[in-house]
């Protein structure tokens, strides 16, 4: 069969060229372009193609249902649940339920709900997840109600009854794979203080259910991992307990204190645990949600303390922040050095230094001075330890703030007062701020806060001159101030410095005509006017050399 393939395309191939040879002969005729010759026939037949496969019918999702789905099912679920209420009140009106029954159907419904939830799970486990959480709903309601409002059963039932029903609902969380289940049991085990007077009447009794709960609920949230547990535990935990040991009276602040600080540091060791655990540092948003949690627990713990061993207060509160930065560089160490969550060590740490440390513990009268060295020490610290400058952020803000503050009660001579060398002040702010615009021009990181710290610079210079008894003097130490900036600048190639100069110039000469001549002798007058005319016209020339011999600043 090959050989009669391979005669027959040879034959065919001739005649073609044989048809060319023609058409080219012929006048008037273009050549045809010559056709690709027939492939040869294989001898045997090639395999069929497969078949297209079929488009599969498109299978439901997996996951959690459609957002239309859920609110319907939500909508049935609280729909039936009021026309439960309704035909309850209906049978109270009439006379038909007495509270024993009331409470008995209550129970049924929640159980029967919580039971539909069970058998229809098989069918669709997401979907069937509403009807149990509403159950369990009614079933917190009905044993707050049998005892508080119809008084039926004693406290200690009441009590044993949340527990079970929180218990209950955490093991549904898992069955299902629902964490509302779990914020449902958080909710309805922190309200129970809130409802039950029983839990109100000592604070040891208190204390031992706040913990149970933390310790249950920071367990779970692990085993779970899900963080929504544990923090909307340390949420309701920490203001909870406030709200009721305030309520209650109960007294022992110790006691108040003492758990305050261990929910803190219980709900803070579960979250750098939950990160190492589950490999999933905190991000931004859980940050700042951690971090409003912190701000809770720092003003209630120190309003507290304040009040009652003022003394100790900042130490505890310093203590607090020294155990955060702890838990954050250890699980900084067992996740490879990532720096997820330091913003939020930083800026806890940075508050209590500022309130805790500088407002509370530091003497009035020595605030000026220390805020003089703090952008120094700063500055030290974060070449030598940072390494990215987030974390510096609220620690450049709190240092800003303090040393500007001091800067407008030195340069005003605000409460001033008692202060240890309150006189040389002045002079040690313009100084430091030369030598921040110095660091400035060689750390391009700062160059921003180069203008601003050069005239506050000159402003505070000025302002220390002012110290002087005689106005000739004052105008004397700005005249060679003005001048001095300006031999500087052109020793340095620093256009900036020299063109603030003109701020001195022009306070300068401003001061001369309006306070210096006006009720001056002859004598002073004359003085004051060759100081002005000296240093201005010394001034040009230097600032003429400047503009034409210095390049300009890149």
């Amino acid at each position: 069969m090959t050989d009669i393939h391979s005669r027959l395309s040879s034959i065919e191939a001739r005649l073609l060229r044989l048809e060319q040879t023609l058409l080219i002969d012929a006048p008037g005729q273009a050549p045809a372009a010559t056709p690709a010759p027939p492939p040869v026939v294989p001898d045997e037949p090639s395999a069929p193609p497969s078949p297209a496969p079929k488009p599969s019918p498109e299978s439901p999702a997996s996951g959690q249902p459609v957002a239309a789905t859920r609110i319907l099912g939500w909508g049935g679920a609280i729909a039936l649940v009021l026309a439960g209420g309704h035909l309850v009140r209906l049978a109270i009106d009439v006379g038909w339920f007495t509270p024993l029954r009331q409470v008995g159907l209550a129970v049924l419904a929640g159980l029967g709900l919580i039971g539909a939830g069970l058998w229809l799970k098989r069918h669709d486990r997401q979907y069937a997840a509403l009807l149990p959480g509403v159950g369990i709903v009614i079933l917190y309601l009905a044993a707050y109600g049998a005892h508080v409002y119809y008084l039926m059963i004693p406290a200690a039932a009441a009590l044993a009854a949340v527990v079970v029903i929180s218990i209950a609902s955490l093991w549904l969380g898992r069955l299902f794979g629902s964490s509302m289940y779990a914020l449902f049991a958080v909710c309805g085990a922190y309200a129970t203080p809130l409802i039950l007077p029983v839990l109100r009447a000592g604070i040891l009794d208190l204390v031992i259910y706040y913990l149970a709960w933390n310790l249950t609920f920071a367990a779970f949230s692990l085993w779970e991992g899900s963080r929504r547990t544990y923090m909307l535990a340390m949420y309701l935990a920490l203001a909870g307990f406030d709200v009721v040991w305030r309520d209650s009276g109960a007294g022992h602040w110790a006691f108040a204190a003492t758990h305050q600080l261990l929910q803190f540091l219980l709900f803070a060791a579960t979250t750098a645990a939950f990160s190492v655990r589950h490999r999933q540092p905190l991000d931004d948003g859980l940050a700042w949600l951690h971090g409003l949690a912190a701000l809770i627990f720092y003003f209630l713990e120190y309003a507290l303390l304040e009040r009652y061993v003022p003394d100790l207060a900042p130490w505890i509160a310093l203590g607090s922040a020294a155990f955060v930065l702890v838990l954050y560089f250890g699980a900084r160490r067992f996740l490879a050095g990532t720096q997820a969550g330091a913003a939020l060590a930083a800026t806890y740490t940075a508050m209590v230094l500022f309130h805790a440390g500088y407002l509370e513990s530091l003497p009035e009268a020595w605030t000026p001075w220390v805020a003089l060295f703090l952008p120094g020490a700063l500055a030290v610290s974060l070449a030598r330890y940072a390494r990215i400058p987030g974390p510096a952020v609220p620690f450049v803000i709190v240092v800003a703030g303090v040393f500007s503050l001091n800067y407008l009660r030195v340069m005003l001579d605000l409460g001033m007062a008692g202060t240890p060398g309150d006189g040389a002040l002045p002079t040690a702010y313009a100084v430091a701020l030369y030598l921040g615009y110095a660091v400035s021009r060689r750390v391009p990181a700062l160059s921003g806060f180069g203008p601003v710290t050069l005239f506050a610079a000159h402003i505070m210079a000025m302002a220390a001159a002012t110290e002087l008894d005689s106005g000739i003097a004052v105008s004397l130490v700005w005249a060679v101030l003005a001048v001095a900036c300006l031999v500087v600048a052109i020793a340095i190639d620093d256009r900036l410095l020299g063109r603030s100069s003109f701020l001195v110039f022009i306070a300068s000469a401003l001061k001369v005509m309006l306070l210096d001549l006006s009720g001056s002798g002859t004598l002073t007058r004359i003085a004051t006017l060759v100081i002005l005319g000296v240093s201005l016209y010394v001034g040009g020339w230097l600032y003429q050399r400047l503009v034409t011999r210095v390049r300009p600043a890149s």
